[in-house]
């Protein structure tokens, strides 16, 4: 499932990208600490710098890929199952975002990984569930809970980029016609390629 939302990504944004995300998980949590000691979270990419290479893996927890299989969100997106979803959706839109950026020779700060996540998560969705995108930008963005655990600097990140990826879809929500979708499509995929200062900037002009 998660191969097909990877696919599913790729159609959005038009991409080709070699790695398929099956290859690069873990789905156990002491194995994942392995490599990350402090991790917390159900869901996170895991990155490593070696010389001229990237290591990457993507950890899920097992406990939220089983909900999966025994509910499957491509069938029957609901209440029950949307948390597991984005949770499942946001870590493979950090592997595919890292993974066509470092094919393009980009670097990729973890601010602009989470807004492009955000932005995946409520367009993904909205196509998924078919719920009125105003009511899913409230449920997304209007009221966010933080981890009370986060360091001041991952809240600080968490919540900018919840405030400008809120900004980004509103104006997608209120700016084109999502049934006659190729507008939308163009400006998805000329967003996905902007470099961090540029999206900001985009966001900046949205109203």
């Amino acid at each position: 499932m998660l191969e097909a939302l990877q696919t599913r990504l790729e159609n959005l944004y038009e991409l080709s990208v070699p790695q398929r995300v099956q290859d690069f998980l873990i789905t156990d949590a002491a194995l994942a600490r392995h490599f990350d000691a402090t991790l917390q979270a159900r869901e996170s990419l895991l990155i490593r710098h070696a010389e001229d290479r990237l290591d990457m893996a993507l950890y899920v927890d097992d406990s939220v890929l089983a909900r999966f299989r025994s509910i499957n969100p491509r069938d029957a997106l609901k209440h029950e199952n949307f948390n597991d979803f984005m949770i499942a959706l946001e870590g493979v839109s950090h592997f595919l975002y890292v993974a066509w950026n470092a094919g393009h020779d980009k670097s990729v700060t973890p601010m602009e990984l989470e807004l492009q996540a955000e932005v995946d998560k409520f367009v993904m969705a909205a196509a998924m569930t078919g719920a009125r995108r105003a009511d899913l930008h409230d449920v997304m963005f209007d009221q966010p809970v933080f981890d009370s655990a986060l360091t001041p600097e991952l809240l600080e990140r968490y919540r900018d980029a919840n405030d400008f990826a809120a900004r980004y879809c509103r104006h997608l929500e209120r700016n084109f016609d999502w049934r006659a979708a190729r507008e939308l499509l163009v400006e998805l995929r000329r967003f996905y390629r902007l470099p961090r200062y540029a999206k900001l900037d985009r966001i900046k002009h949205c109203h």
